[in-house]
């Protein structure tokens, strides 16, 4: 079992690596693995790979300009 779970943090590690070199330099700030329940009314919701949470208006408009194509929403 620690194997098991060992392999999976590793694999999520490099997941994350991945995605976080796509991610283009902000003034705000990125959360990862954030339950996406904490912010629902009904409290349902798996987690979400990353969260941005923009600075101001102007870094939303850079995150925007500048993010990966290879991105989802």
């Amino acid at each position: 079992l620690r194997h098991i779970l060992s392999k999976t943090r590793t694999n999520r590690l490099i997941e994350m690596s991945s995605l976080t070199s796509k991610l283009p330099d902000i003034k705000g700030k990125y959360e990862f693995n954030i339950p996406l329940s904490q912010s629902t009314w009904f409290r349902v919701g798996g987690a979400a790979d990353v969260i941005f949470k923009p600075a101001d208006i102007d870094d939303l408009c850079h995150f925007i300009k500048h993010k990966s194509p290879e991105l989802e929403y």
